[in-house]
């Protein structure tokens, strides 16, 4: 089984008084929820490095059965 998390991440630019929203993709075996996935990356993965002040506003979920 595969699952597909399409996240939707917002991220404040203290610089520009402004906020950026971006995509971001993991593939992994198991379900992770919200709070997980903010550690991640804050953490950082084999995917993307670490990045401070990330917020997950919505994630969506696709599971794959082989």
């Amino acid at each position: 089984m595969t699952i597909l998390h399409t996240i939707t991440c917002t991220k404040f630019l203290p610089a520009f008084n402004a906020c950026e929203t971006f995509t971001r993709y993991l593939t992994r075996n198991r379900i992770l929820t919200e709070k997980g996935i903010e550690r991640l990356f804050s953490k950082g993965c084999p995917e993307y490095e670490a990045s401070k002040g990330v917020c997950v506003t919505r994630v969506e979920t696709a599971i794959y059965i082989r």
